[in-house]
């Protein structure tokens, strides 16, 4: 099947199921192309929470992954309570380091959001 250039780009959104000790959870995550995940590094930097080197600046932890949340995660469902909350989701992020690694992964992993010949559209 060819591939239309022209869909590669926009924004794209999937549901994401999330494991271990938040198994039972998806998130709606966005797609961080290398163009968006640039424009987010520009935005951090400006608002002083990354350093020249890229490292994130002592004491901002909290606020730089609830600002990647606020970006990248659009929604929660599954076996939460309450509605999704972005600081709520990088505190957990901050407290276990598989969930970190887990949303920080798939909001970059290009398979789920260009399956099926470029259309890796939202699915509910």
């Amino acid at each position: 099947m060819p591939v239309d250039l022209d869909s590669l780009g926009g924004v794209r959104t999937q549901w994401v199921a999330l494991t271990g000790p938040v198994a039972g959870v998806e998130i709606l995550v966005q797609y961080m192309s290398p163009d968006e995940g640039d424009r987010f590094l520009r935005r951090m930097r400006d608002r002083g929470m990354l350093q020249s080197d890229g490292s994130v600046v002592g004491g901002r932890m909290l606020d730089y992954w609830t600002e990647f949340c606020k970006t990248f995660v659009k929604d929660i469902r599954g076996d939460v309570r309450g509605t999704y909350d972005p600081a709520q989701l990088a505190r957990a992020m901050l407290a276990v380091g598989s969930v970190l690694h887990e949303v920080k992964e798939a909001v970059a992993n290009q398979d789920i959001f260009f399956a099926n010949g470029g259309d890796g559209s939202t699915s509910s």
